[in-house]
């Protein structure tokens, strides 16, 4: 007769807790330089003219359905736009991730610092959150 009490008060206890929606979060792990055909890591300072991609690697956590959004800028240490990246918003579950994209500076481009900037953004029922790494590119 005890048990019955008590298994009804956990059973509510239960569902108490499950339309309440788990706090979002975002970490960006690690932003890498990898040679865009070997995909192997790429040691600075990087050459004009090679194709070179950047692999970041993320986790999400909170609801079973996140909304998440990535975006990049490349830049002269001036402010000049090099190239935007922003792939279309995914819908993804809580886990751990990595995206990837070319970076688009030639050979005739200057000898200088570039700054990559990533940020990724996720949103839950109710939650947000927002993650950015900053990463300096010397190309000599």
């Amino acid at each position: 007769m005890r048990t019955l009490p008590l298994a009804l008060a956990g059973a509510g206890l239960l569902a108490v807790a499950a339309p309440g929606s788990a706090a979002v979060s975002v970490r960006i792990d690690s932003v890498r330089v990898v040679a865009a055909d070997t995909r192997r890591p790429a040691r600075p300072p990087y050459r004009r003219g090679r194709a070179y991609a950047y692999v970041v690697r993320y986790r999400i956590a909170g609801d079973a359905r996140l909304r998440v959004t990535r975006r990049a800028e490349l830049r002269t240490p001036g402010g000049t736009l090099i190239a935007r990246i922003a792939p279309p918003a995914t819908i993804e579950e809580p886990g751990r991730y990595f995206a990837t994209s070319r970076i688009p500076v030639g050979r005739r481009d200057p000898r200088t610092v570039y700054v990559l900037r990533y940020a990724v953004a996720v949103r839950g029922r109710e939650d947000r959150a927002l993650a950015r790494r900053v990463v300096r590119l010397r190309f000599v």
